[in-house]
């Protein structure tokens, strides 16, 4: 059994959420956002955005993890944790995007 495509998806969004947070790449979350967000917020604003990336693909590793399982309660369960990591993951970034961004919040 090789890598999965839900492992690469999980490994490749918590590598990108890791890059966002430590190397502050504004640019990679969203293009607008170089304008949107005032300078000495972007550390704080990355970090944030890093995280909500490192959870999404923390929980896409948890899905692939019980997919290994052949029972379909395994899985559902996973299915479920999963969901639950995306509406964290939402949560986190309407959080975000509204405590940073200068202007009205669309």
């Amino acid at each position: 059994m090789g890598i999965e495509f839900l492992e690469i998806v999980g490994l490749v969004t918590i590598i990108y959420g890791i890059v966002i947070w430590k190397k502050q790449k504004l640019d990679w979350v969203y293009g607008y956002n170089l304008r949107k967000v005032r300078q000495e917020d972007i550390k704080g604003y990355t970090k944030s955005m890093g995280m909500v990336s490192i959870v999404f693909g923390s929980f896409t590793l948890l899905l692939a993890m019980f997919k290994i399982f052949n029972n379909g309660y395994y899985q559902s369960i996973g299915i479920v944790l999963w969901f639950v990591g995306l509406i964290i993951s939402y949560v986190l970034n309407v959080k975000t995007q509204k405590k940073y961004h200068v202007g009205r919040f669309v």
